[in-house]
């Protein structure tokens, strides 16, 4: 990869990126028991405490990009969006990132 000196670091990364979707996954399983008008809200405060807790070498796996490697700097509250469904409430994060390890694949 690049950024991790061997096999264990590779796991503690993984570990902490997924980690990190089960947190998220929490957060949407919570939502649907939340009055309507408080979710939005809600989710933004989550995301505000995960911002806090950030590690600095949280990445986000994407297999076919212009790097390998991206890591996740912070994600912005304000730009979280909710879709309605009857029983689900999915949400959409923007996640402002930095690539770190070239992809010498990639083809644009």
């Amino acid at each position: 990869w690049g950024v991790a000196r061997g096999p264990r670091e590779r796991g503690v990364m993984l570990r902490r990126s997924s980690r990190m979707v089960k947190v998220l996954g929490d957060i949407g399983n919570k939502l649907p028991s939340l009055p309507a008008s408080s979710r939005k809200r809600e989710l933004q405060t989550a995301i505000q405490r995960i911002n806090l807790k950030l590690p600095k070498d949280l990445y986000l796996p994407i297999y076919r990009a212009r790097y390998k490697v991206f890591w996740v700097l912070n994600i912005p509250p304000d730009e979280v969006v909710l879709f309605r469904t009857n029983k689900r409430v999915p949400f959409m994060l923007v996640a402002e990132i930095q690539g770190v390890v070239p992809n010498p694949g990639w083809g644009g």
